[in-house]
């Protein structure tokens, strides 16, 4: 969740987080693709910045990624109605439904990696799943939360950084990660692909939607074409499917989006 807030379509929901500069949570996952081309990564991302207004003028002119610090997330959740962010959809996407329904079994303990607005850990939760949730926003968890007791299912919610996660290892046997992952410049994404892997069990699935390089709009996360995005995790992971999705919003234009399974290998398996 590192990006520049217009990059998230915060500006579509700026009545919203008006008054906030930063903050920092889960669920990102305003825009979305397809993808088969080279990705166009930014090569300078501003770290350490949280002026909200220079994050947006870069991403306007489409020169840079901004980076904001970890408060931006807890900022926007913290102020805002979490049905008016662009990357809330109030159901499970029903490609990770799929994807899940044919890897993971139910009442397999799962992970929803930056839960945000907790839909998808909530609608895991009554299709049977042992779910965990985790965000870096404790506000995003607080409102989770109360979400998931409105709706009567439990899930264990946890405020984590999955950069520096205190998970505990083979925690899960499955991770769903929608949005998350394409907010991380380059330089940040080994880590993470470390950690999910020790958080996984031998062979357990992670599922990852991202922005494809194929959406044409500009500004928004890192997007990638599926040979990038499938050579995150080769090395830790059997890459099981990387196809076209779309990341479906409150907006009338879902981006695209690429929707990969991944295996963690076991002891043995070869890259």
């Amino acid at each position: 969740m590192l990006i520049c807030p217009d990059s998230c379509g915060l500006l579509r929901a700026k009545k919203a987080t008006r008054g906030s500069s930063r903050s920092e949570g889960g669920g990102l996952a305003a825009l979305g693709g397809e993808g088969t081309e080279k990705p166009r990564v930014c090569e300078k991302p501003i770290r350490g910045r949280s002026d909200f207004r220079r994050q947006r003028h870069l991403s306007a002119r489409g020169l840079e990624r901004a980076v904001p610090a970890p408060d931006f997330w807890e900022e926007v959740y913290r102020n805002a109605d979490v049905s008016d962010l662009p990357w809330y959809t109030p159901e499970l996407d029903a490609d990770i439904g799929r994807a899940l329904t044919r890897h993971v079994p139910d009442g397999s303990r799962i992970l929803d990696l930056g839960t945000g607005p907790a839909t998808q850990a909530i609608a895991l939760a009554k299709r049977g799943y042992d779910v965990v949730a985790t965000d870096i926003a404790p506000s995003a968890i607080e409102k989770a939360r109360r979400a998931a007791s409105r709706e009567g299912v439990q899930v264990d919610f946890r405020v984590d950084n999955i950069l520096d996660s205190r998970l505990e290892d083979g925690l899960v046997d499955g991770i769903v990660d929608r949005g998350m992952f394409h907010t991380l410049p380059p330089e940040r994404r080994p880590r993470y692909v470390t950690a999910v892997r020790r958080i996984l069990r031998p062979r357990g699935y992670v599922v990852v939607k991202a922005f494809s390089d194929q959406e044409p709009r500009k500004i928004g996360p890192y997007p990638f074409s599926p040979e990038a995005l499938g050579s995150c995790f080769e090395e830790a992971f059997e890459v099981l499917s990387i196809e076209d999705a779309r990341f479906h919003g409150p907006g009338p234009d879902p981006p695209k989006a690429l929707l990969a399974v991944f295996r963690r290998r076991g002891p043995g398996d070869r890259p």
